[in-house]
């Protein structure tokens, strides 16, 4: 289940109160809590990435080319290097 945005900055919401003397309330998002969510986040990107990846490097192995020269085709192709060739995340 994929979350919106909003849903999965919820954890790093916080409430002040307004330091000029009024009664109200500023709502902000806390900088550390969203530094954790997005490097989370980030985290989990990669890992997929790395997943996918891998996925395609024992398909290309199976038919018989090595590890080396399979990365290598990867590497190309991420580098645009292969004409209408990509590798959807």
């Amino acid at each position: 289940m994929n979350k919106s945005q909003s849903e999965i900055l919820i954890p790093a919401l916080r409430q002040y109160k307004h330091n000029n003397g009024d009664d109200g309330f500023v709502i902000a998002y806390d900088e550390s809590t969203t530094d954790q969510i997005v490097i989370g986040l980030q985290n989990t990107i990669i890992a997929h990435k790395a997943s996918v990846n891998n996925a395609a490097l024992a398909v290309i192995m199976g038919i018989g080319i090595s590890e080396k020269h399979g990365k290598e085709l990867l590497k190309s192709i991420h580098k645009g290097l292969a004409p209408n060739v990509k590798i959807s995340y």
